[in-house]
């Protein structure tokens, strides 16, 4: 009996000696897919980081992109104020001399007003002739001599300047 228990004893202590390898070996399988989710957990962190730092550096330009924009903007209003000030300023100026342009087209009007009527008081057949109409203006002028008959002669061509 004693030599039954030794065999199932050394058997047994085989079978642990086989359960210990398998149980080691399962660590160490379990501590290299351990070694590889870290890994993998390490990679997917780094990218991550690289993905934030990225974004926060695309953020940070467009909020300077923004603000230069903003400035541009800012530039670009004054600008055209200064441009509608100008020609504000240019069409007051030109307001000024169309008033002092009407002004003196009233006092000229106003002038050659005086000067008919001291004309027509000094003259007064330049009134009657005024007053009677056109046809009877100059009644020399508008008589017809039915004698002569006026023929047009256009000028020679010859003596003229270019021509042939």
């Amino acid at each position: 009996m004693d030599k039954g228990k030794n065999i199932q004893m050394e058997l047994n202590g085989e079978e642990l000696q086989r359960k210990i390898e398998q149980i080691t070996w399962k660590i160490q399988e379990a501590n290299e897919e351990g070694l590889k989710v870290d890994m993998a957990t390490a990679i997917y962190k780094a990218t991550t980081v690289m993905l934030d730092e990225d974004l926060e550096s695309q953020m940070k330009r467009k909020k300077d992109d923004e603000i230069d924009i903003e400035d541009f903007r800012e530039k670009l209003d004054k600008l055209r104020l200064k441009e509608l000030t100008m020609e504000m300023e240019e069409f007051a100026s030109m307001r000024e001399r169309m008033a002092a342009l009407r002004k003196k087209m009233k006092a000229f009007h106003s002038n050659m007003i005086d000067k008919h009527w001291k004309m027509v008081l000094k003259y007064p057949i330049y009134e009657q002739g005024a007053n009677s109409g056109p046809d009877n203006a100059y009644p020399e002028a508008t008589e017809k001599d039915d004698e002569e008959e006026i023929v047009y002669k256009p000028p020679f061509l010859g003596h003229l300047k270019g021509g042939d």
